[in-house]
C-alpha cells in the first residue's frame, strides 16, 4: 500500500519533469553575468544571439552555448577576459 500523498507526490514530480523536457525544445536561458538588461555593465555582452537562433530554428539544432566576446573589456586582475562561451 502507498500513501495517497506519496503517490500524489510522485505524480507530480513526473509532470515536472515532463514540462520540462517539453520546455526545453523551445527555450533555452543563457545568463550573462555583469551584463545590464539592454547591455553594457561589467560583462561580456559583445555576442551573436542570431546565427545559433537561426540553426535552431531552421536546423532543428538547438544552442548549447552562446559564444561571448569579452576581448574589449579592461584587464582585471588575474588577467585578460578573453572569447568564451556561455552555456545554457
Amino acid at each position: 500500500m502507498i500513501a495517497n500523498q506519496t503517490r500524489e507526490g510522485r505524480h507530480e514530480k513526473g509532470e515536472r519533469k515532463e514540462a520540462l523536457r517539453r520546455t526545453q525544445e523551445f527555450a533555452q536561458l543563457f545568463l550573462l553575468p555583469g551584463v545590464g538588461h539592454c547591455g553594457g555593465g561589467a560583462g561580456a555582452d559583445n555576442f551573436d544571439a542570431g546565427t545559433p537562433l537561426a540553426q535552431w530554428v531552421e536546423h532543428g539544432i538547438a544552442p548549447a552555448r552562446l559564444p561571448v566576446d569579452a576581448s574589449d573589456l579592461p584587464i582585471r586582475s588575474g588577467g585578460a577576459m578573453a572569447q568564451r562561451d556561455q552555456r545554457a
